[in-house]
């Protein structure tokens, strides 16, 4: 059996543990998080700064835990000729690997981060002709006109929903959609 977050129990105990949580924090202080998320940018930037490219790990297992990003029997992709958009690419964890396992699939990455967008760009493995990264806040700017409407064939988003305001997770998702 695969190991994946989709084979664990949700249980009774864990539902009432996941309300609890949701309910203390449901009324974080609105000039908390206002703060923090007028300050995010500066706090993203001073990280990729002290880390570079060295603080996440390679997510080397997406392709094992995910269907369609599975290789067929003979090793080769199924996402030949597919365009495929990543949100919040930091420094290129998600992209690199999936660049060697789908070497015919183009990606638009982007992050909010100047810094880890930069860094991203300075690997060896970057190479245009597979992949455009740029500068995008997803919560506040429009997708460029490069990506053209409905010609996605996918897009990854790992851990980008957490950073975003609940209140405006629906609008986010619209916009990508």
């Amino acid at each position: 059996m695969e190991k994946s977050w989709r084979n664990v129990p949700f249980d009774t105990a864990r539902e009432e543990l996941a309300k609890k949580f949701q309910e203390e924090t449901k009324n974080v202080e609105s000039q908390v998080r206002e703060k923090y998320e007028v300050e995010a940018e500066d706090h993203w930037e001073k990280f990729y700064v002290k880390n570079k490219g060295k603080f996440f790990k390679d997510r080397n297992y997406l392709d094992t835990q995910f269907a369609e990003l599975k290789l067929d029997e003979e090793g080769k992709s199924k996402m030949n000729g597919w365009k495929v958009m990543e949100v919040g690419c930091g420094t290129g964890c998600t992209l690199f690997p999936m660049l060697e396992s789908h070497p015919d699939t183009f990606f638009y990455v982007f992050d909010f981060s100047k810094e880890a967008v930069e860094v991203l760009k300075q690997n060896e493995k970057y190479d245009e002709k597979k992949c455009k990264a740029f500068v995008c806040d997803v919560n506040t700017q429009s997708l460029p006109d490069f990506i053209e409407p409905e010609s996605l064939d996918m897009i990854i988003m790992v851990f980008v929903l957490s950073a975003i305001n609940p209140d405006d997770m629906n609008a986010v998702l619209q916009k990508l959609y």
